[in-house]
């Protein structure tokens, strides 16, 4: 299945090659968005000097960690982003006999180009503030990988209600971008509920602040609490989709692909 995914990635990266100078202007503006919001952070610390605990050093951190888990989201799983959208539209009879897994077959069939942007400044931000340590690396990629994975099953959640509301794009693209705009704050900024909040049911804090924590500060108890808030992520996410899923009705005939 991993494998496929990077198949899947490479043929549609292939593609979008077709059109070089599109793709290369999409992944540089987007890259310069993620510059410009860091630049209003560097603003804000710049006059007050933190928020809380936290200095302008942290919240380069915070950033690497949230464009490199969005751009591994939105780049190798980029339906998930209008998977409401195929819902509704029967986009999904296509691949419904598609073997081992229709879920990840729809998920990895579509690609956000842009969001290579993304993944291309975390890198490099990261490399900017921690160079060639190993260590830092490996870990850096694997809370990436777990903060990708918090927000994939998040945003699988939210567009699965398409199976129940019908047209669920608006309030599923709402909730995708709550959970973005949220996990690029300093957490120091919420409090009492907010904070609880952003832990449960718009997870940004499981997307952003516990893996930039662990950046900061290593614990073998905060690395289990990210692994699991990003399976319980997946597994909540799937179990909508499957759900729904089984109740999936479409005008359309299921036709394969490329028919």
């Amino acid at each position: 299945m991993i494998r496929f995914t990077f198949v899947m990635a490479a043929l549609q990266l292939k593609a979008a090659m077709q059109y070089r100078w599109s793709f290369l202007s999409q992944v540089l503006f987007m890259a310069l968005n993620d510059l410009f919001l860091l630049f209003f952070w560097w603003v804000v610390f710049g006059k007050f000097g933190g928020v809380g605990d936290w200095k302008m050093q942290d919240m380069l951190l915070l950033y690497a960690v949230g464009t490199t888990a969005f751009g591994i989201t939105a780049g190798l799983f980029g339906n998930v982003l209008k998977l409401s959208r195929l819902i509704a539209q029967g986009g999904l009879d296509a691949v419904l006999s598609m073997p081992p897994d229709p879920m990840h077959h729809i998920l990895v069939s579509g690609m956000n180009l842009s969001a290579w942007g993304d993944l291309l400044f975390g890198l490099s931000l990261f490399a900017l503030l921690f160079g060639a340590d190993p260590a830092q690396t490996a870990l850096f990629l694997v809370v990436s990988v777990l903060g990708a994975a918090v927000m994939l099953g998040f945003c699988l959640t939210a567009h699965s209600m398409a199976f129940w509301a019908g047209s669920a794009e608006g309030i599923a693209g709402l909730m995708g971008n709550a959970l973005i705009t949220f996990s690029l704050y300093p957490p120091g900024v919420f409090r009492g509920w907010t904070k609880f909040m952003l832990f449960t049911i718009v997870p940004a804090g499981f997307m952003t602040y516990l893996p930039a924590g662990l950046l900061r500060e290593f614990s073998v108890v905060g690395l289990l609490e990210l692994a699991a808030g990003a399976v319980a992520a997946l597994a909540i996410g799937r179990a909508v989709f499957q759900a729904g899923l089984r109740r999936y009705e479409s005008g359309s005939l299921v036709v394969a692909r490329g028919a």
